[in-house]
């Protein structure tokens, strides 16, 4: 029972009698389980019954049986590999009695060496069919072994690498080979390579490869330890890295160059923005003064033919100018600097006064103006008025120059869902359309696709197109030529609590608040010009004017005087207008503020938070306007009472129905030209002041085009006067200009002057009529 052995004791029928304590703990069996039981076919394994019953026959006739291999199975079915002695006991007689067996236990030792066997071959397999080249090395830095994929790796063959030295496979170094050879034998004695590295080395056919190389010593019983390297090419890897790194590294410096582009453009569109509004301030600064003198020129008693001259004059100044705002508009959304401001607006009342210019203007070619706002669409929302009526303004008076004959209309109406409503503006022509192709086109600056019979730049689409982008929408184009246009723009709806009447009359007229009587303002102006202009401006409305030419004199004067209120230009010599501003604020006593208006003519947004932050009370922009003096002195001092301007169109509203018609007319029809305005009286007296402008001019026109000999320029006018004169019913005088119009197009200008004269006449007859109605409404 001590034995490490198994003992077994069998009768001479082959069945257990007895066993040792190690056979119990081998085969989990107890003895009384298998006692009397056959041994080979109780615990031997299958395969192994037939050699045990061999085993045993041996035995019984007297052989002697040592360490034969056989298998038994445990209680579990496990195998117990042993290798079986045996020898026979006989009785008295000599007969056979017992078999004793003994058995050493080699399962272990068995199964380790069948693993050995297995991972021989699994490594046998790995060697050959790894895709990686694998190479036993010597202390000397020979090739003792290469697997197949280091010899493809290389271009040796199996009998060629053997023995071969790795520096004549591979050399890291070439023409050093001795050197690197003498390094790897160092590296060797120390056990010092490096686990994984990465290296490039050219082979004996001159390739160069990137290789992964990892390394490991492999000890050997007996003999000294080989080291074991790997290899993989990663040549590939390598060149798409050094492709990517010169690129990234090309990115990057193109993102640098681009950045200094744009660091660059973006000063260039600074300086620009800046040049221009120095130019818009030297172009205003003259333009206040012609302006201004043109204003007052114009309210001093003049003959006809002056009037006339002056009014084309001051039309030409004011076409300067917008030209200037346009420029200055384009340039500030080409730099992100365009800006609109929402405040609580009346939008019927924006419309309307943009639009009453537009009937007129339309008249002027025959055509009619409509528009129509929605029922549903609130009066007062949230909006920059100016923007609105600037992108309208472009909209419409573009549709007006290439429209011959038909209408234009404006269409405003409510659209989207009730939690996300938005306000949607039409505006359609029968002009002569649009090429699908040149959609995109016509919203670039400066481009223009007809010839402009009124001239322009080009820029009008362009700023509409950016301001409605500000105003949270889109400006969309649909046309075909020969059909019309239509451009259209959404921007979100937001109600605003019902504003107080702005000032403006049905009509459109103006209303402006009149200073104190004996009100007294000082006005800081170097330009003497300009000084000129305001003095005259003001002295005419009774103010008494004080001026000063620079900043410094401005606040001196500014605080030692007693003044009503303070307009101060913002470029000065010595003390800008800004911080003459600031100054007076800083030294003017506790309880006493004056107003002070700046003056400025860059006319850029930042000028007016810079105007307030000086402390100043608001704004002109120069050119300076009567109407916009007045309302901004009526502003500012509120006790004044209001007064409207002397000689505005709508200025007798206040009259009854039965006064407004105490004169007489023969010969145009007042109640069929109310009829086409919708009955509205205040519009028909101003469109009556300016056909009083604009009908002299056109038959100077048509009679400097016949006397030049110009048949289609006589065409032009004769067809304007009759549009014209078909908005106040005038037969007589329209069939006349209709009679010249008919002659020019036949290019019979000989026919033509007879008509012309007929023109005049009934135009003479008219005229006064019209003045009477623009003056009484």
């Amino acid at each position: 029972d001590s034995s490490r052995a198994l003992i077994l004791v069998l009768d001479a029928a082959g069945r257990l009698v007895r066993w040792n304590r190690e056979c119990e703990r081998a085969t989990g069996f107890h003895e009384s389980e298998c006692r009397g039981k056959p041994f080979a076919e109780t615990l031997g394994a299958p395969e192994s019954r037939s050699a045990l019953r061999d085993a045993f026959s041996r035995i019984l006739a007297g052989e002697t049986v040592e360490n034969e291999p056989v298998e038994i199975l445990g209680r579990e079915g496990q195998r117990l590999l042993l290798d079986i002695s045996g020898g026979l006991v006989r009785d008295e007689r000599g007969d056979p009695e017992w078999v004793v067996v003994t058995g050493i236990d080699r399962t272990a030792e068995r199964l380790a060496e069948a693993r050995r066997r297995e991972l021989a071959v699994e490594l046998r397999a790995i060697w050959q069919n790894s895709l990686d080249g694998m190479a036993f090395l010597d202390g000397q830095g020979r090739i003792v072994a290469a697997n197949p994929a280091f010899c493809r790796l290389t271009g040796f063959t199996e009998q060629e690498i053997q023995g071969a030295s790795l520096n004549q496979v591979m050399a890291e170094w070439p023409g050093y080979e001795a050197a690197e050879l003498e390094r790897f034998r160092d590296l060797f004695s120390r056990r010092a390579f490096d686990p994984f590295t990465t290296r490039e080395v050219r082979l004996r056919d001159g390739r160069r490869l990137w290789l992964e190389i990892s390394s490991a010593f492999v000890p050997r019983a007996g003999n000294g330890p080989l080291l074991l390297i790997s290899a993989r090419d990663i040549t590939a890897r390598v060149q798409s890295e050094q492709q990517l790194r010169a690129a990234n590294e090309f990115l990057e410096s193109t993102a640098l160059w681009a950045r200094e582009l744009a660091a660059r453009a973006e000063s260039a569109s600074a300086a620009k923005t800046e040049f221009l509004a120095h130019v818009s301030h030297e172009l205003r600064t003259p333009m206040n003064a012609i302006l201004g003198l043109l204003e007052l020129t114009l309210s001093s008693p003049l003959s006809e033919s002056q009037r006339q001259n002056l009014e084309m004059a001051r039309e030409s100044a004011e076409s300067l100018l917008g030209l200037v705002d346009d420029l200055l508009d384009v340039s500030k959304a080409e730099s992100g600097r365009l800006s609109c401001t929402p405040v609580p607006v009346r939008l019927r009342e924006t419309l309307n006064g943009v639009m009453r210019l537009m009937v007129h203007r339309g008249s002027a070619r025959g055509l009619h103006v409509r528009w129509r706002v929605g029922e549903d669409v609130p009066d007062s929302i949230l909006a920059d008025g100016a923007r609105l009526r600037q992108v309208i303004g472009n909209l419409v008076g573009n549709s007006l120059k290439y429209t011959r004959e038909g209408a234009v209309e404006l269409e405003v109406s409510r659209i989207g869902a009730p939690s996300s409503p938005r306000l949607r503006f039409i505006v359609r022509d029968t002009g002569c359309g649009i090429p699908p192709e040149h959609w995109a086109g016509i919203f670039e600056p400066f481009v223009r696709l007809h010839r402009d019979p009124d001239g322009g730049t080009g820029l009008g689409l362009t700023i509409s197109a950016s301001l409605v982008d500000l105003m949270g929408g889109r400006l969309y184009v649909s046309s075909q030529p020969g059909e019309g246009s239509q451009f259209a723009f959404s921007i979100p709806l937001v109600e605003a609590p019902l504003q107080p009447d702005s000032g403006e009359s049905t009509s459109g007229a103006r209303v402006v608040g009149s200073p104190p009587r004996k009100g007294r303002i000082l006005v800081a102006e170097d330009n003497p010009l300009n000084q000129h202009v305001i003095r005259g401006l003001l002295e005419k409305q009774g103010i008494s004017v004080t001026l000063v030419s620079d900043g410094g004199s401005a606040v001196e004067k500014a605080l030692t005087a007693q003044y009503d209120l303070v307009l101060m230009d913002v470029q000065m010599p010595g003390l800008d207008g800004w911080q003459a501003a600031r100054a007076i604020r800083a030294q003017e006593p506790p309880g006493r503020r004056i107003p002070i208006l700046a003056m400025t003519a860059r006319a850029l947004e930042e000028d007016a938070a810079a105007c307030i932050a000086a402390g100043m009370d608001g704004y002109l922009t120069k050119p300076v306007r009567m109407a916009d003096l007045l309302d901004a002195i009526a502003r500012h001092l509120p006790e004044a009472p209001a007064s409207p301007v002397e000689n505005a169109p709508g200025c007798g509203q206040q009259q009854s129905r039965t006064e407004m018609q105490e004169f007489v007319v023969k010969h145009i029809n007042v109640e069929g030209a109310l009829e086409r305005l919708g009955g509205d009286r205040a519009l028909l007296a101003e469109l009556a002041g300016l056909f009083c402008e604009e009908g002299p001019r056109l038959l100077r026109e048509a009679e400097s085009a016949l006397a030049a000999g110009d048949a289609a320029a006589v065409q032009n006018a004769a067809h304007q006067l009759k549009g014209l004169l078909a908005q106040f019913c005038a037969d007589a005088a329209r069939e006349a200009a209709w009679q010249l119009e008919l002659e020019a197009r036949r290019a019979d200008l000989i026919a033509a002057a007879p008509r012309l004269e007929a023109l005049r006449s009934h135009l003479a007859e008219a005229l006064p009529e019209l003045r009477r109605l623009a003056e009484n409404g």
